[in-house]
C-alpha cells in the first residue's frame, strides 16, 4: 500500500512539472522538441483559435539524423524543407483542408508553395501529415503560413536563429 501511494505521488509530480512547462509556454511560444536539438528543430503551438490547435515540428536533416523516428529520414530532410503539422480540435471537420492549398514558407524574403503534404493521419478531428517544400537556404529565419483552417485567416509559425 505504501509504494502504491509513493508511486502515485511521483507520477503525480511528473504530471504536474509538465502541465506547468506547458502552460508557461502558452500559445505562440517556442517549446523545444528535445533539449539537445532544441535550436534546430523546436516545436510551436498555436493558440487553438476557431476550435483548432496547431502544433508544427520544423524538421530539420540535424533532427532527423539524432531521432530515432524513421519517418523523417523517409521525408528526406536533407533535400527538402520539412514541416510536421499536427492538428487537433473537437468540433471541426479537419479532413477538407487542402494541406498544399492552405500553406505557404517564408524564406529569405521568399515564398514557397509545398510540394506535397504526406498523411500521417486524416481523422477528421486529429490530422496530421508532413508539409514538404523546396530545399530553402538558410534554413533560417523561417516563417509556416496556415491559411484559412477554421475560420482563421493566417496562422503563423515562425523559426529564427
Amino acid at each position: 500500500m505504501r509504494y502504491g501511494l509513493v508511486a502515485l505521488a511521483v507520477v503525480v509530480a511528473v504530471g504536474a512539472a509538465a502541465l506547468t512547462i506547458a502552460l508557461r509556454a502558452g500559445p505562440g511560444r517556442v517549446i523545444p522538441a528535445h533539449p539537445a536539438v532544441a535550436a534546430s528543430a523546436p516545436v510551436q503551438r498555436d493558440g487553438g483559435e476557431g476550435g483548432v490547435q496547431i502544433e508544427v515540428l520544423y524538421v530539420t536533416a540535424e533532427y532527423a539524423q539524432r531521432s530515432n523516428d524513421a519517418r523523417l529520414q523517409q521525408w528526406q530532410p536533407d533535400r527538402y524543407a520539412v514541416f510536421r503539422v499536427s492538428m487537433d480540435t473537437h468540433t471541426v471537420d479537419l479532413s477538407g483542408y487542402d494541406m498544399v492549398k492552405v500553406s505557404e514558407l517564408v524564406a529569405g524574403g521568399k515564398r514557397y508553395a509545398p510540394l506535397r503534404w504526406v498523411s500521417i493521419s486524416d481523422s477528421s478531428h486529429h490530422r496530421s501529415g508532413a508539409l514538404i517544400f523546396p530545399r530553402i537556404e538558410p534554413v533560417l529565419p523561417v516563417e509556416l503560413l496556415i491559411k484559412t483552417v477554421a475560420g482563421v485567416p493566417v496562422r503563423s509559425f515562425r523559426w529564427a536563429p
